[in-house]
């Protein structure tokens, strides 16, 4: 084997070993572009407690992360948060079907939460009752949505296929300095 050929696999191996490790760390970086956070927090809800446990209906929560870090206001497609889950300090999962619907607590788009003087929540009055738990996903900041996230998302795809066309060359390029092509 001569010297050029020798030079021209180890390249092709160098290249081959940091294209794959560049490929792990563009798809990390693209799936976290284009994917939703999720957030499981509690939040106390002793504000909205009126005398003997019951629910003030006009008082309303604004989670934390959605009122202090950065969260998009416009509500604009993904960016809504609409898989908001909250349960009561027994676990029992509320309900999102408004206060006059029999529901558990109305989730406005403004990001406020405005609870309702229900069993489930006035009937859980006692210590540590206040805590109620609310998970939900927000856009991170360098969040991308629509077709742009589509496109980054092909990213690592069309990266790995400029890695496999790249190494068939090489492969065509060794096997023709060698005569068998």
């Amino acid at each position: 084997m001569e010297s050029r050929t020798a030079g021209i696999i180890i390249a092709a191996a160098i290249a081959i070993l940091v294209g794959v490790v560049l490929l792990g760390v563009i798809g990390d970086q693209t799936n976290e572009n284009t994917s939703l956070t999720a957030l499981s927090t509690s939040m106390d809800i002793s504000p909205a407690r009126l005398a003997k446990g019951a629910i003030n209906e006009t008082y309303y929560f604004t989670p934390s992360y959605l009122a202090s870090n950065g969260w998009r206001m416009d509500n604009v497609g993904e960016c809504s948060v609409d898989d908001l889950v909250l349960k009561n300090a027994s676990g029992y999962v509320l309900d999102n079907n408004g206060c006059g619907a029999g529901g558990d607590y109305v989730y406005v788009t403004d990001v406020n939460i405005h609870l309702c003087n229900s069993v489930p929540l006035n009937g859980t009055v006692g210590a540590g009752s206040n805590s109620t738990s609310l998970s939900y996903s927000y856009c991170a900041d360098g969040y991308v949505a629509g077709w742009a996230g589509t496109v980054q998302d092909l990213v690592p795809g069309f990266f790995a296929l400029a890695i496999l066309l790249g190494t068939v060359f090489l492969i065509f390029l060794v096997l023709k300095g060698t005569g068998l092509v």
